[in-house]
């Protein structure tokens, strides 16, 4: 099981583009979450928090979306476009160019049921990467 979590953690890391020792105990600490949690627990713990389930094709999933948004502290004002006006996280402004990443990144988590993982694009770009191993932490601590 110890071998499991370990490549766990570092097929996450590799993927999030990482490069920091710090950041690799992030991805471990979610490994070993991963890997403790019952399957319901944290499918039902996410649906509590107003994560939405997606059943299709024998895949189950829990898409985080505006719940991801609100764990990782952001919050934003809009445009009459739809373009970014401004964007905080945890009450710190960040560009619009960053943010928006970090929030395409965001709604991009989901919780695959049926393998017990957490997914989500690679946020190398834009120098994301920081901020999304950081919410990841978070995740991994409501969860666990």
């Amino acid at each position: 099981m110890k071998k499991q979590i370990m490549v766990r953690a570092w097929e996450m890391y590799k993927t999030a583009g990482c490069t920091m020792k710090a950041e690799f105990a992030v991805a471990l600490k979610m490994s070993w979450a991963e890997a403790k949690a019952p399957k319901n627990s944290i499918e039902e713990k996410l649906i509590e928090m107003g994560a939405t389930l997606w059943e299709k094709g024998g895949h189950k999933r829990v898409y985080l979306n505006e719940v991801a948004e609100k764990i990782a502290g952001v919050t934003y004002t809009l445009y009459k476009s739809g373009s970014y006006s401004s964007i905080q996280v945890n009450g710190e402004h960040i560009s619009n160019n960053k943010g928006g990443a970090f929030i395409a990144c965001l709604n991009s988590v989901y919780y695959d049921v049926i393998q017990n993982k957490f997914y989500r694009n690679i946020a190398t770009a834009n120098g994301i990467g920081d901020m999304m191993m950081g919410f990841m932490d978070k995740i991994c601590k409501l969860v666990a």
